[in-house]
């Protein structure tokens, strides 16, 4: 059955896209403003949650005719539904008649929902919003939209709808009757993170994707824990096998799949059962440095298995992207990386307490253990290091799946992220190039911060 909910909004206005005589007013209260805010069309059971209006959303609604300067508070509407069904109505930054009188060459409204985050909205410039969380990033969450909607003003009042719609390619994935866990993430192939990251100021909206497979943050909603991304185009109504990855702060995988599993644009998928598979991510190598046991993951950042090279990154960027040069690259003369500090690309994707090791851990792998190179390790296809401890006989394997120069990968090397500064632009990498891999062999090398390197995420 589809379900329609309307709102009808008393607010206050002056402007008129018609030029009829406005009433004599005082103050921005004194205009009826009337708006139909509907809420996305959706058929039973295509979405796991989030089917209408509810107590304490909130709608952000901007009038495109309006601008402020960059580094000025923005001006817009905030809409808030109550459990009654009706909303309650604040302005933002100022919002006054002046603003509706000056300019009005357009009488279009843009309106914006996150369900799952307090957004902060800010001028960058004077022609661009940015929409960022808490923590002053982008938030890869769930929203929705209502772009450039007509209003027209009449006898005093200004009317206007505002038809709510779902991102198309929009999927989500909902553990039913579960509690959210610590640093939760969730990681499925084809499936990307996508974030509502700010607009012009006349309207149009900018949205940014991670990258297929990297993690997408969790969200409690009631009983249920909720996991939203962006379908890749070239799935789309395509029979896939789906596995999820669900990564949490106890460093472990719960794994869940879907064989011959058709999605299309705004589906969902509802995890009733248990995990078909639970392992410990984190391995115990028999590594302490300063008085801290580090623990290893079996898997590179992005990877679905052991020898998968998983993504690249760039020194303190948290995105992978498809050219790692000069121009493209976001933090030059970054200094040493703090997981907490946003630029640790582990600690940012994967959740947890995972994060980059340093270059003292990498050395403390490499003292700590045995090291075998594998040639085509396990049929894979892929050379690498096997590394086994001294104290446990714990083993992982780290495939030598080089790193990105510009768009060319520079293979047979075998050189890992670390959150260590060397020096200018440069940061300080495990290396090794040798198919007889020895503590000689082994060692630091100074890299450009600019290349795109693998990662594999250590914990304490």
């Amino acid at each position: 059955m589809k379900k329609i909910l309307f709102a009808l909004i008393a607010l206050a206005l002056t402007f008129s896209c018609t030029k009829e005589p406005v009433p004599a007013v005082e103050s921005i209260e004194d205009i009826d403003f009337k708006i139909d805010i509907n809420y996305p069309e959706t058929e039973e059971g295509t979405r796991a949650v989030k089917t209408g209006w509810e107590s304490g959303d909130q709608v952000m609604v901007f009038f495109n005719n309006v601008r402020v300067a960059a580094g000025a508070k923005p001006k817009f509407m905030r809409f808030t539904y109550s459990s009654n069904g009706t909303w309650t109505t604040s302005y933002v930054g100022g919002l006054s008649l002046s603003d509706f009188a000056a300019g009005g060459d357009t009488s279009t409204m843009t309106a914006v929902y996150f369900p799952f985050e307090d957004i902060t909205v800010k001028a960058d410039t004077d022609t661009t919003y940015s929409f960022t969380g808490p923590d002053g990033r982008p938030v890869f969450s769930y929203f929705m939209y209502a772009l450039n909607s007509r209003y027209t003003y009449s006898s005093g009042s200004v009317f206007g709808t505002l038809n709510m719609i779902n991102p198309e390619g929009m999927v989500q994935f909902c553990f039913k009757n579960t509690t959210l866990k610590s640093r939760s993430r969730l990681a499925v192939r084809y499936v990307q993170p996508r974030a509502l990251t700010g607009m012009a100021q006349r309207g149009a909206l900018k949205s940014k994707l991670k990258s297929s497979f990297l993690p997408m943050k969790g969200y409690q909603y009631g009983n249920d824990v909720v996991f939203t991304g962006h379908l890749a185009t070239s799935v789309l109504g395509v029979k896939k096998n789906y596995t999820l990855y669900h990564y949490y702060g106890t460093e472990s995988i719960e794994r869940w799949t879907f064989n011959g599993k058709t999605m299309n644009s705004h589906d969902a998928i509802a995890i009733t059962t248990a995990p078909a598979s639970t392992v410990t991510n984190r391995v115990d190598m028999g590594i302490t440095v300063n008085g801290k046991k580090v623990y290893w993951s079996n898997y590179n950042v992005g990877a679905a298995n052991d020898y998968d090279a998983g993504y690249y990154f760039s020194y303190a960027e948290i995105y992978t992207k498809s050219n790692f040069n000069a121009s493209s690259q976001l933090y030059p003369n970054y200094e040493n990386i703090d997981p907490d500090s946003g630029h640790d690309a582990a600690r940012e994707n994967m959740g947890g307490t995972w994060r980059l090791p340093t270059d003292e851990e990498w050395l403390a792998l490499r003292d700590g253990c045995n090291m075998e190179f594998k040639a085509n390790y396990n049929d894979s296809g892929v050379d690498g290091i096997l590394f086994t401890s001294k104290t446990t006989s714990n083993s992982i394997f780290i495939p030598r799946v080089g790193y990105y120069n510009g768009t060319q990968i520079e293979s047979g090397i075998f050189s890992y992220l670390s959150s260590t500064k060397s020096n200018t632009n440069l940061f300080t990498s495990i290396y090794c190039k040798s198919d007889i891999p020895t503590v000689e062999s082994v060692w630091r090398m100074n890299y450009n911060q600019q290349f795109g390197y693998p990662v594999r995420p250590v914990c304490n």
